[in-house]
């Protein structure tokens, strides 16, 4: 363990604060940075830093802040049962005698007068020094808090406030917060903070529900601000969620509604490395300014319900979990752009392609087996980065990364995966994009403008004679002088013995001569038409039909009479053929 002395410590914070006012400063316009590096392109911009203070620093500073008449807040306020320690512990004590943290703070003001007769000439008088770490620190936009190291102040080295509450009322301009390792309930003046942060990290706090702090830390400073007397803080053991098909007002645990402007200018909220194993949804209405959430390295089984409400929500970090399965995340991440899901159990991913959003996505150190399950982001309009390494598919599938982009250049998308865009040779392995085919749109055009033949086209005609040769305007500008082809004369020989052919019934000789269609009519299978689209006609192919059909029944015929009246057939045949006009 090492000891330095109070005095050392303050002359040391606030030379640190003067070397780096610019970068301390700086924290605040972390998101203008960009705007100003183009317009002085010679100028160079200080990087943002935050002021890093453990809290038995921070709590030693604050009593010397007091004792010399600046209001602090209250520093008599101790946490029961922190969940995380508020000191450093060591093996050797020093057991001989050293002032109490009573005594210690009763006559820091009695003797920081003559402090100044101590030091070098050279140096700032330590008064001078707490002025200007208080003037600093009511100015400063970051804060991280850690928790405290082995080297002790020497005036606390034998009493440390293990279990005192440290005040951030001197912060009154503190957009950013970073607290890691040390119990959020040890820190006062969450009312204010609600107000004005734009980023809040809590990391390894050790607590169980995040309401204890969005919630019941913000009303226990209210009632204490408002005159309630609040001499202690109780740790908040939070029972065990009810299954999420038990309805939330069965829950045992009840808030009284925060303000609306409560936590109204809170953009990026971290919540990493804390063992949640859910996240309430009653701090969700406050948070609806939230662009960026980290979740990373909890203990969540599925994707948060209730995160729907966050409608300004970028990106998403839900990094190092026991996820299994994204189905129906689309109805609780509507608009996110990013979604990191890597070092999870998720075997598909089934359910993301519904986030039409989305356009980074990292999948690394996950259980995907296949390409294929990568695919189905191929659809997403907007994917541009996609990390994939660490999955199994990766020793599986020798060329797995000319798959994944051969699918996504199958849609159309040029993506980077893994950080890096497809090599030449991985250019040349996808496969080509069929060429647009253009005639295939140009004829679906015509046909669909095209109005409907019955509505147009004149209506059929009785044939015309065998030497007619009247055509309609509009078949002759179809046409264009074209000749028409002519169907060959059908000649059925019934008998190739018998010399004189029997003379034909008329409906035969009906069936059996030439049939020219006339230039209009729709039966016609050489039609022409300059405005009109019209499918070839299948009926000179039935009427074939039909007449060889015909033929054979009358083939049949004359056997049947051959085999009946022998050689007599065609005397009787010559009789039926001679009574049948008659008859009709």
């Amino acid at each position: 363990m090492q000891v330095e002395s109070g005095d050392v410590c303050l002359r040391r914070v606030a030379a640190f604060i003067r070397d780096n006012e610019k970068s301390l400063a700086e924290a605040a316009h972390v998101r203008y940075r960009r705007l100003q590096q183009r317009q002085s392109w010679f100028a160079t911009q200080p990087s943002p830093l935050a002021l890093t203070v453990d809290t038995h620093r921070l709590f030693y500073i604050l009593i010397r802040l007091e004792s010399v008449g600046f209001n602090v807040g209250s520093l008599d306020v101790t946490v029961e049962n922190p969940s995380k320690p508020m000191h450093y512990t060591h093996i050797h004590v020093d057991k001989s005698d050293a002032l109490s943290l009573s005594s210690l703070r009763s006559s820091l003001s009695a003797v920081s007068g003559l402090s100044r007769w101590w030091t070098r000439p050279e140096q700032h008088p330590i008064d001078a020094e707490l002025k200007y770490i208080y003037s600093s620190f009511t100015k400063l936009p970051a804060l991280s808090i850690k928790p405290p190291g082995p080297t002790l102040i020497q005036e606390l080295a034998n009493d440390p406030p293990i279990h005192s509450a440290i005040p951030l009322d001197a912060f009154k301009n503190l957009q950013s917060l970073y607290c890691s390792d040390i119990d959020p309930r040890s820190i006062l003046g969450w009312d204010r903070l609600a107000d004005g942060l734009r980023t809040l990290s809590i990391s390894r706090s050790g607590i169980v529900d995040v309401s204890d702090i969005l919630i019941s830390a913000v009303l226990d400073d209210q009632s204490r601000r408002n005159g309630t007397s609040i001499s202690h803080r109780k740790r908040l053991i939070s029972a065990i969620r009810l299954p999420p098909s038990v309805p939330e007002e069965d829950s045992p645990l009840t808030y009284s509604p925060l303000s609306l402007y409560k936590w109204s200018l809170l953009r990026h909220l971290s919540l990493a490395d804390n063992a949640l194993t859910f996240f309430p949804s009653d701090p969700l209405p406050y948070l609806v300014s939230l662009t960026h959430l980290d979740l990373s390295s909890n203990l969540f089984v599925s994707v948060p319900h209730g995160l729907s409400v966050l409608h300004n929500l970028v990106s998403l970090n839900l990094a190092d979990n026991m996820i299994d399965s994204v189905l129906g995340v689309y109805t609780q991440l509507g608009q996110v752009l990013h979604l990191n899901l890597s070092r999870n159990r998720l075997e598909s991913i089934c359910g993301l392609e519904r986030l039409l959003a989305l356009e980074k996505v990292d999948l690394r150190s996950n259980h995907i087996d296949e390409s294929a399950e990568i695919g189905r982001l191929a659809t997403l309009p907007n994917i541009a980065e996609l990390w994939i390494e660490g999955n199994p598919l990766t020793d599986i599938e020798d060329g797995y990364r000319v798959a994944c982009f051969d699918l996504f250049h199958k849609e159309g998308k040029s993506i980077t995966l893994d950080g890096t865009p497809p090599s030449v040779v991985e250019k040349m392995s996808l496969t080509p994009l069929p060429p647009v085919q253009m005639s295939s749109t140009r004829s679906a055009t015509a046909t669909a403008a095209a109005p409907p033949p019955s509505q147009e086209s004149p209506p059929p005609e009785p044939h015309t004679p065998l030497g007619s040769r009247a055509v309609s305007p509009v078949a002759s500008a179809g046409v264009m002088g074209k000749q028409r082809r002519r169907k060959a004369k059908r000649i059925v020989d019934l008998d190739e013995n018998e010399s004189p052919a029997p003379q034909l019934p008329a409906d035969a000789r009906v069936l059996t001569s030439p049939r020219i269609p006339s230039p209009l009519s729709p039966k016609g299978s050489h039609r022409r038409s300059y405005s009109l689209f019209e499918p070839p006609d299948t009926t000179p192919e039935t009427e074939s039909q039909s007449q060889l059909r015909e033929a054979e029944m009358y083939r049949a015929r004359i056997e049947s009479l051959r085999s009946d009246m022998g050689e007599g057939w065609l005397k009787v045949f010559s009789q039926s053929q001679v009574s049948s006009p008659a008859a009709g």
